[in-house]
């Protein structure tokens, strides 16, 4: 298993690799689109490799970074600002409607207070 960790005052995520015996080596920096505060790990794309979403603590925007099987992809923005007002803060994957998909939920620091994005895979 690898670890994810979100850099704080920066765009930027910190990865590092799980060496075996619950070792891990030195992290490696990669662009997260966004200064990230909430990040969750998931399959966004069905492609059965994990993704890292991330959200930010200053803007409303959420950073994606495709999993490519070894490592991650240059960070895409998902703006939310169309469905929700203020800043997209929290961040959860969950199956919400019980349709047994992980749907994702984000957090605002504005009423409403939660955005649900139910998850439309096949």
């Amino acid at each position: 298993m690898d670890l994810v960790v979100a850099v704080g005052d920066q765009k930027s995520v910190a990865v590092l690799s799980g060496q075996g015996g619950g070792g891990f080596g030195n992290a490696v920096l990669l662009a997260s689109g966004v200064q990230p505060r909430w990040l969750q790990v998931v399959d966004v794309n069905c492609d059965g490799i994990p993704d890292v979403l991330a959200s930010s603590g200053t803007e409303n925007k959420l950073g994606l970074l495709f999993g490519t099987g070894t490592g991650l992809a240059a960070p895409q923005l998902i703006d939310l600002s169309t469905q929700q007002s203020g800043i997209a803060q929290a961040l959860a994957v969950r199956d919400v409607n019980f349709d047994g998909l992980a749907d994702l939920v984000v957090g605002s620091n504005q009423a409403p207070a939660y955005l649900l994005i139910a998850n439309v895979s096949p």
